[in-house]
């Protein structure tokens, strides 16, 4: 092993923390200098819309409706039918 490729894999173990397993890659791959002068790259933050939850505030006894309904059909599926049937 020359001494270039000792000094690039110390530099990666040094730092592994840092790498994922493409950056480990990517480090070895060698770049031939024309290609490195000539292209730049550059990044910006990606900026993510988002938009405002509307919530909607309910009266007491209309929320407690709701949670009924929802509470007996996940939990109590054949409830509904019982009642017809024992009226």
């Amino acid at each position: 092993m020359s001494q270039t490729e000792n000094q690039q894999d110390s530099s990666i173990n040094s730092n592994s923390e840092s790498f994922t397993s493409f950056d480990k890659i990517d480090a070895l791959i060698d770049v031939p200098s024309s290609s490195r002068k000539t292209k730049v790259v550059r990044l910006g933050a990606k900026v993510l819309e988002t938009k405002k939850e509307v919530r909607k505030v309910l009266p007491e006894a209309q929320y407690l409706g709701n949670l009924e309904k929802i509470i007996v059909r996940d939990y109590f599926p054949e409830l509904p039918k019982l009642k017809v049937f024992f009226n």
